[in-house]
């Protein structure tokens, strides 16, 4: 996430450039609202107080200074948006349009696929709970499909209005249909109310969003993660940046293989019930075999006990999860504990594990 969210900064900085004081009173705005004000969305808050306030102020905003330098020399707006609903379309896919158009397609269902499943993944981290795919994707294509109808562009999942729902408190699929309601709305009636909106406050709002994006925890751990890790964490997230998102989760996932290869003797884990909630690992516990492991662990059981004996390698993705599971299993009620770890895999899980996980793991951890 480190990438997009550093796309997410670059892209606004024309706007800190023109209207740095807007921007910053935003995110001060949004920072103290979301500490004082529970119950509405911070960035609802920034977004209708400063729209709201700006034709008062604006004029004084523009005149603000440190020595010669401006810190509001302009003020951009979202400017009016067409009101009316467009008419359904039939396209013509005869003769050597639709081998034409297969290509690109391809592509642009690849690319949203991809960040489609990367923000369901995303939210799985922040929620602990599981998306499902396929429901995922085959309401993508045929949203994408009737969207096209209506002279509309292809869409994926997005990131940062997720974040930000779940962060003022959505957690089902009744705030992404009120988020489509109200933006058909907005659309449809509002836009002379729109169109009034700064630029400079929505990017306010993105650029928090951003950095509560970055997963600060992994980057204070790079220093004692594996080698190999840390270099897919940072060539992905360069790729990211300097060529696009597709081609980094292609260069990412192949990094990732090799260094797989090359560690780990083999290719996945299994998991087996020795007894009553009691289950074995053997294995690699890496980012090839973690996600179905602990999938098939959530199984309704008060007490779990994992045995990591015959677990001789994990990855960062694989510690990350393992100490993931631990969480949500203890908000869930559910006593997990860690039977004959190896050495080098405690030493591992400490050393990734952030204060509250490091407590869970002494209590955890069964003495060999």
């Amino acid at each position: 996430m480190g990438g997009i969210a550093l796309i997410i900064i670059l892209g606004e900085l024309d706007q800190v450039q023109k209207s740095f004081l807007i921007v910053a009173i935003t995110i001060g705005l949004m920072l103290a609202s979301g500490r004082i004000v529970k119950f509405i969305p911070a960035s609802l808050v920034a977004l209708v107080v400063i729209t709201v306030a700006l034709p008062f102020v604006g004029a004084l905003l523009e005149e603000v200074r440190i020595g010669p330098l401006a810190l509001n020399s302009a003020i951009d707006y979202i400017g009016r948006i067409p009101e009316s609903i467009p008419t359904l379309e039939i396209p013509d896919l005869g003769g050597s349009t639709l081998l034409t158009l297969l290509l690109p397609a391809l592509s642009i269902a690849l690319l949203g696929s991809i960040d489609s499943l990367l923000t369901s993944v995303v939210m799985d981290n922040i929620t602990g709970g599981r998306h499902r795919s396929n429901k995922e994707l085959i309401g993508q294509g045929l949203g994408n499909i009737a969207s096209g109808l209506f002279g509309g562009m292809a869409s994926a999942g997005a990131t940062v209005r997720s974040v930000v729902n779940i962060r003022s408190g959505g957690r089902t699929a009744l705030s992404a249909a009120t988020h489509s309601v109200v933006l058909l709305t907005l659309v449809a009636g509002l836009s002379g109310v729109v169109q009034y909106i700064p630029l400079a406050v929505l990017s306010g709002i993105l650029i928090l969003t951003a950095v509560g994006m970055f997963d600060w925890e992994t980057m204070r751990k790079a220093h004692v993660a594996p080698r190999g890790d840390v270099v897919v964490l940072f060539a992905t997230m360069a790729i990211t940046v300097l060529v696009d998102l597709t081609v980094a989760v292609a260069v990412g996932v192949a990094l990732a293989l090799i260094v797989h290869a090359v560690q780990a003797r083999q290719r996945k884990a299994t998991i087996a019930e020795d007894g009553s909630a009691t289950y074995r690992i053997r294995g690699p516990l890496s980012f090839l075999s973690a996600d179905h492991v602990f999938s098939s662990l959530r199984n309704g059981h008060s007490t779990l006990s994992l045995n990591l004996k015959d677990v001789h390698y994990v990855d960062m993705s694989g510690a990350k999860a393992l100490l993931t599971f631990i969480d949500h299993s203890e908000k869930a009620g559910v006593d997990v504990g860690l039977e004959e770890v190896p050495a080098h895999i405690e030493k591992r899980l400490v050393a990734l594990a952030n204060p509250a996980q490091y407590e869970r793991l002494k209590t955890t951890v069964e003495p060999a």
